[in-house]
């Protein structure tokens, strides 16, 4: 039988301290990086009404909603996503303020058997909206923002997928799909598998030119200036033709933020697109097959609100970052730096040496001595035995053990948390 303390919800977890200080760090350098772009944090009821997300083409599945039902019998939702309840903010306050409207959060977000993050019911997300702009200026910060954020948390070796969504509807006009087949051709397309994508084209009735071009999609894949080329070559309409020239002028702005380096084109994102209106992007991380990051621009949302503005934004999978970070084994900087050992008569030195330390931003412990210092290992980068005019150090990573007089120990701590061993 399991024990007790063992058993939580499929889907949940807990979160020990050495992964929840990680956690709280990358939250904290995200927050940080929104407010120095000018993005105001708000925050919205984690039950919103079903009624909010029903008859709308949203990111999430309705099937995937936690439902419930209150004491007044309306259908309540645990909040599966920050975009719908973003906008219904920014609808209601956008004509209280002066031009454009930059928003951001960091909420906990609750979806059944969901596909992102190994299946979790619950996880983190962090996002920022830009409402009341329609230039690819507005499009490009978004993408630069996401982009340093990910910088921001210790993490380079990122890819950003760039597509458009008009190219894939300038495909589709004037052609008649019904909505089950147009769900399968966009998946095919998303998933890159020509032959099934094939296949489901010949047994539909469209012109050829746009089969065409539906078979070329999976492949306009790369860097940005060979895809605009062959993309080219496939235009039929102005649709598709502005929608080339729309993600060209965006990146053309990311290259002057001198993040051209993770830029790649997928004109074969085309998930979600009776919700994005125009750029959309995703982010992966080298060695990290699930996305951590996904956006574009939805101008359509907030009319739902009556207030139509336009509007681009993200969300950072929290979750997904951690798991780049656990790979990272970026914990390590969050070990305790000094465990004080004291003996009775030397207590209230060590306790005010450790307050000294701390007021200089460092994780200190203090315990009286014993015996057990196989315990410390793993838990902090020195072990210092607090004796009268010398400290005995133990460097738990390296191993080394060696004395140091206090006031070499006070001035390299303080100053360059290091300590010079004195043989």
């Amino acid at each position: 039988m399991e024990k007790l303390c063992e058993i939580i919800p499929e889907g949940v977890e807990d979160i020990f301290y050495y992964e929840y200080e990680l956690k709280e760090w990358s939250v904290s350098k995200i927050k940080e990086l929104f407010r120095s772009y000018g993005y105001r944090p708000i925050s919205t009821p984690s039950f919103e009404f079903y009624d909010l997300f029903y008859g709308m083409d949203t990111i999430t599945d309705r099937d995937e909603m936690f439902k419930i039902i209150d004491e007044n019998g309306k259908i309540l939702v645990l909040r599966p996503d920050m975009t719908i309840p973003i906008a219904r903010i920014a609808a209601a306050n956008f004509n209280k303020i002066s031009g454009s409207l930059k928003l951001s959060y960091v909420v906990n977000v609750f979806r059944r058997n969901s596909s992102i993050g190994y299946g979790k019911k619950e996880f983190m997300q962090a996002g920022a909206e830009y409402f009341g702009r329609f230039e690819p200026d507005s499009d490009a910060e978004i993408i630069a923002l996401g982009i340093n954020s990910l910088i921001n948390c210790g993490i380079t070796n990122l890819i950003i997928e760039i597509g458009h969504v008009g190219f894939f509807k300038g495909a589709l006009k004037d052609c008649c799909i019904n909505e089950a087949k147009l769900k399968e051709i966009r998946k095919y397309i998303e998933s890159k598998n020509y032959f099934e994508l094939k296949n489901i084209l010949d047994e539909i009735d469209i012109p050829e030119k746009n089969k065409e071009v539906l078979l070329k999609l999976p492949r306009l894949y790369g860097k940005p200036d060979e895809v605009i080329s062959k993309a080219k070559e496939l235009v039929l309409n102005s649709q598709m033709e502005e929608s080339i020239e729309n993600i060209k002028q965006i990146y053309n702005i990311i290259m002057q933020y001198g993040y051209e380096e993770y830029i790649v084109f997928d004109l074969g994102l085309v998930s979600n697109i009776n919700y994005y209106t125009g750029a959309i992007f995703k982010g992966y991380v080298d060695g990290h097959g699930r996305e951590v990051i996904s956006g574009g621009r939805y101008d359509n949302l907030t009319q739902r609100f009556g207030n139509l503005i336009p509007a681009t934004g993200f969300g950072l999978n929290v979750d997904e970052i951690m798991e780049v970070l656990r790979m990272k084994q970026m914990n390590e900087m969050f070990k305790t730096d000094y465990i004080l050992i004291y003996k009775e008569d030397m207590r209230e030195y060590a306790l005010g040496l450790a307050k000294a330390l701390r007021r200089n931003n460092f994780i200190v412990e203090t315990q009286l001595y014993d015996e057990h210092l196989k315990e410390f290992k793993g838990k902090a980068k020195e072990v210092v035995y607090v004796l009268k005019d010398v400290f005995k150090i133990n460097s738990i990573d390296s191993g080394i053990f060696y004395t140091c007089k206090e006031n070499k120990f006070l001035e390299h701590a303080l100053l360059n948390n290091k300590i010079t061993p004195i043989h």
